[in-house]
């Protein structure tokens, strides 16, 4: 799969599905969010159940994966301004 992510993050397939990705911030502090494709959702923290991030977007059309992954950067990103 080929992401764009910022400098420093890294991911990870979780529990071995495709289906669910993990986004690693390894800097200044780590921080993970867990994507669900399947479900197009994302949920801070290494969980495979559970409430979505209420986002109010809907992931459909072109390039949804993109814009999902993206949402669930900036979600950690200013979870971690505070």
């Amino acid at each position: 799969m080929k992401l764009t992510l910022p400098e420093g993050w890294t991911w990870e397939y979780l529990y071995h599905r495709t289906d669910l990705l993990l986004l690693k911030r390894a800097t200044p502090m780590a921080g993970y969010v867990t994507v669900d494709f399947k479900s197009r959702g994302f949920r801070g923290g290494i969980q495979s159940h559970g409430p979505f991030v209420h986002t109010g977007k809907q992931y459909t059309g072109r390039k949804w994966r993109d814009r999902l992954v993206a949402d669930a950067v900036e979600y950690l990103q200013k979870a971690w301004e505070h």
